[in-house]
């Protein structure tokens, strides 16, 4: 069957999204669903007062849920070096007063600059931090099975993510999680208040997994289903869905604080050395970059225009089609090649 080009697509008239994105529906007036449920529900979505509420009201209920657990702390929050995710727990830590466990899972894509942008943040936030790496072999499988099923590896990265975070939480009695994913993010995907931030809240780890991935958290959970259930409830809460966020406004204020580094321009990512291949992977399966749906959130609600979404569209994608090859050669042995000493790396956690 011959694949429809994007430009030979059918478009929301609105935000611009095309007919082969997750999930779309494209109504007769030519909008679509997602454009539809942001229309309704935008007074609530950009109500900063009732959204800081509502923050606010979860850490509370955080705190008072760890004291009766008796857990050493209020919330667990990943650290990848990234800026967000550095941000947050400064934030938490220091304008919210939480007890914060840092996490960081190694999903065998880390780069040297995230992993020095931990480092960092370690020593000036002051903070527990528990590190988890799998067994080099088993991951290597599902990233592969993932990328055979769904033209992907990103959602194996972030099942694996949200997997162990809630583990860890659940063992250790933690309450919440809080993450760094944007309004952009989480509403991309949005038709519909259920398990939606900031309507309802997710539970477990397979609400928040249903959440961000719909019908596809189930394909991606039976690549895994040697991995145990969880018992236990943790709550899940994005720290971004409640609070403005500006990329360079919050780069800046690290580098004022903490002293963390940078990434050089036009370096998306710079935390995960694969994210060009992913890139690359996305646009040969559906003809759009990773960041449509967020383009096309941002559109309706007017932080951006449609014709600024496109000329970002069109730049994202000139990126996935020129990996080095350097990069594609890496990525290549890290997805099927084994060494010896990855063959006797074992499942291993370590505190720092």
């Amino acid at each position: 069957m011959r694949q429809t080009k994007e430009e030979d697509m059918r478009k929301c008239l609105k935000c611009g999204l095309p007919e082969n994105f997750q999930g779309i529906i494209i109504h007769e007036d030519n909008e679509c669903n997602y454009c539809k449920f942001y229309e309704k529900q935008k007074e609530v979505l950009n109500d900063n007062d009732f959204l800081h509420e509502r923050f606010v009201e979860q850490l509370n209920q955080a705190k008072a849920k760890a004291k009766e657990n008796n857990a050493e702390y209020d919330c667990l929050v990943g650290l990848s070096g990234g800026k967000d995710s550095t941000y947050i727990i400064y934030q938490l830590k220091h304008r919210y007063n939480m007890r914060v466990l840092a996490f960081t899972y190694d999903n065998g894509f880390a780069t040297e600059y995230g992993r020095t942008n931990i480092q960092i943040a370690l020593d000036k936030l002051n903070v527990d931090h528990i590190s988890f790496a799998m067994n080099r072999e088993k991951l290597r499988k599902y990233n592969q099975m993932c990328t055979s099923l769904f033209k992907n590896f990103c959602m194996m990265c972030f099942h694996l993510t949200h997997y162990y975070s809630h583990q860890i939480a659940a063992e250790k009695n933690i309450p919440l999680i809080v993450n760094g994913r944007t309004k952009g993010q989480i509403l991309q995907f949005a038709d519909s208040t259920h398990l939606l931030e900031p309507f309802e809240y997710t539970s477990c780890f397979e609400e928040y997994e249903y959440q961000m991935f719909k019908k596809s958290a189930e394909k991606t959970a039976k690549l895994c289903r040697d991995l145990p259930k969880i018992e236990g409830e943790v709550r899940a809460l994005s720290y971004f869905m409640y609070h403005d966020y500006d990329p360079q406004e919050v780069m800046d204020f690290l580098e004022e604080r903490l002293g963390w580094v940078k990434p050089k321009a036009g370096v998306a990512h710079a935390d995960c050395w694969a994210h060009p291949v992913a890139e690359q992977l996305q646009m040969g399966a559906k003809a759009y970059p990773i960041m449509t749906g967020e383009l096309a959130y941002m559109v309706r609600s007017g932080e951006i225009s449609k014709e600024e979404a496109q000329r970002r569209i069109e730049k994202e994608s000139v990126t996935g089609k020129t990996v080095d090859n350097k990069i594609t050669e890496r990525f290549n042995k890290e997805m099927k090649m084994q060494t010896k000493e990855e063959d006797n790396a074992k499942e291993c956690t370590r505190v720092s």
